[in-house]
């Protein structure tokens, strides 16, 4: 089996995962450590070119990185995952916990899960994503996440300072955004696309996504009166989006967004902003990645 780890992923819990892991490793086991941004990524096409499966000790920003090596590699690997990171979505839903030694059973069980992935097209670029990406507001928040302290621990309540600290003070930016016959122009406090149905380890932001039912999960708020925020957000984080007056979520095959301006734009928690008149494209790949999980 081989390993990609990233020893930097939840502030260092990674480096204590690889330190855990070495004793348990058999002669036909590799190991793989990134040295930085990007580096997971080579080192994922290069052991997929080889393996049968990858696996990632990491969370979903590396996780992404992974998955577009396999990808690299033609979906040749099944992906594994020993999640340290803050939220690990995807892992959570497709079933494998945080538990070290849990994990580390499911993956050597090999039980293979097809699940979707959404499909990137930005100008040249074609990147894959696993969990979620979107504009506005979530996209800042997932920007100061990136730099604050309580990820050192790992909790995804870092999220929620986050959140209380940007949602009112935020801007809206003006999009234009199209789904099929749905279409949308205007400002959004903040518009998300999910393959799973949380975010951040907290957020319900599309109830019932399966990372297996073969669509994306469309997520608009619109201009809200920054008054009402609170009470927004709030019925976001449970679940309850669809009975906003200013919210709109839908299941979608493909999703187009184009930022009027510069927009606030991330990708499996990864900020990557929209420079003014940039679109992307995004469409569900269905059964694209295997993925070690368990059954169900």
């Amino acid at each position: 089996m081989y390993f990609v780890v990233n020893p930097a992923a939840g502030r260092g819990r990674g480096r204590k995962i690889l330190e855990r892991l070495q004793p348990l490793l058999g002669p036909e086991d590799v190991v793989a450590v990134s040295e930085g941004p990007g580096h997971c990524q080579r080192l994922a096409a290069e052991g997929a070119a080889q393996h049968p499966t990858v696996t990632v000790v990491g969370g979903d920003g590396t996780v992404c990185e992974v998955i577009n090596g396999i990808a690299a590699a033609s979906f040749g690997a099944a992906l594994g995952i020993l999640p340290v990171g803050t939220a690990n979505d995807l892992a959570s839903s497709v079933g494998i916990p945080r538990d070290f030694e849990r994990a580390l059973a499911i993956v050597r069980a090999g039980h293979i899960r097809p699940v979707d992935l959404g499909l990137i097209v930005r100008g040249d670029e074609r990147r894959y994503f696993a969990t979620t990406a979107g504009a506005g507001v979530n996209a800042v928040i997932a920007s100061t996440a990136q730099t604050e302290t309580d990820k050192a621990v790992g909790l995804p309540i870092v999220y929620i300072g986050g959140l209380v600290r940007t949602l009112l003070r935020y801007s809206p930016v003006s999009v234009e955004i199209e789904a099929g016959e749905f279409v949308y122009r205007g400002k959004v406090l903040m518009m998300s696309v999910g393959n799973v149905e949380k975010e951040g380890g907290l957020f319900w932001l599309a109830p019932g996504a399966r990372p297996d039912d073969g669509f994306l999960h469309l997520l608009i708020l619109g201009d809200v009166p920054t008054w009402l925020r609170p009470w927004y957000a709030f019925k976001s984080i449970q679940g309850g989006a669809r009975r906003l007056k200013k919210a709109s979520l839908r299941a979608v095959k493909a999703v187009t967004l184009r930022g009027v301006g510069d927009t606030p734009f991330y990708v499996d928690g990864e900020y990557q902003p929209l420079r003014a008149g940039e679109s992307v494209e995004m469409t569900v790949q269905e059964g694209k990645l295997a993925v070690l999980a368990p059954p169900g």
